[in-house]
C-alpha cells in the first residue's frame, strides 16, 4: 500500500509482515529468527529471547557484552570493541541470533507501538480517523493544532519533563 510517507509491507489479510518487511530492507533472516518470526507477529517475548540468544553468542565468542537498560521496549547494550577480529565476532553473532528481529521489532514498534497508538487516540479524540504511518499521523496531528509529543504521547505514555512515577489516567467523563 503506497502512502505519502512510504510504503508498508504487508502480508495475507493485510497484515503486517516482519519477514517482507526484513526482506525488503535487504536483511537476511537466521534460521532462528526466521522461527521466531514464522508465525507473522514480532512480539516482545521474541525480541527479548533474541537479545539473550545475542548474549550468549557473544559470551561464548570472547566478546564482552552487556545490558545497559532498555526504553520504550527497546534494549540497550554494550560490547567490547577492538576495530578487528571482537568486532567480526561480534558482527556474526548480531547478525546470526538478533540483528533482522531488533530491525523488525523497531520498526514494528514505530509503526504500530504505544506511540502509534497514543498519536492515533489523539486523532481520534479530535473526530478524524488516523492515518496508517506514525509519520503521517504526526502530520495530521500538526494540521490539526495538536504537538503530537508533550500533548499526546507523553501525557499517555508517562514520559517526558512532566513523567510521574504513575501514567496519567485516561480522561473520565462526569455523568
Amino acid at each position: 500500500m503506497p502512502t505519502a510517507a512510504g510504503t508498508v509491507i504487508e502480508g495475507k489479510d493485510n497484515t503486517y509482515d516482519p519477514v517482507a518487511a526484513a526482506e525488503n530492507m535487504g536483511v537476511q533472516l537466521s534460521e532462528q529468527q526466521l522461527e521466531a518470526l514464522a508465525d507473522g507477529e514480532v512480539t516482545y517475548d521474541e525480541y527479548q529471547k533474541a537479545a539473550q540468544r545475542l548474549k550468549a553468542c557473544a559470551d561464548a565468542a570472547g566478546v564482552k557484552f552487556e545490558f545497559t537498560g532498555e526504553e520504550n521496549q527497546v534494549i540497550q547494550y554494550r560490547t567490547e570493541s577492538d576495530g578487528g577480529p571482537l568486532d567480526a565476532k561480534f558482527d556474526a553473532c548480531y547478525e546470526s541470533e538478533f540483528g533482522a528481529l531488533s530491525i523488525v521489532w523497531q520498526g514494528y514498534r514505530e509503526e504500530f507501538g504505544p506511540q502509534a497508538a497514543a498519536l492515533a487516540e489523539c486523532i481520534r479524540e479530535k473526530g478524524e480517523e488516523p492515518r496508517l504511518l506514525i509519520l503521517e499521523k504526526i502530520d495530521q496531528l500538526e494540521q490539526l493544532g495538536v504537538d503530537p509529543q508533550t500533548e499526546c504521547i507523553d501525557p499517555r505514555l508517562n514520559q517526558g519533563p512532566n513523567a510521574t512515577a504513575d501514567p496519567v489516567p485516561p480522561p473520565t467523563s462526569n455523568q
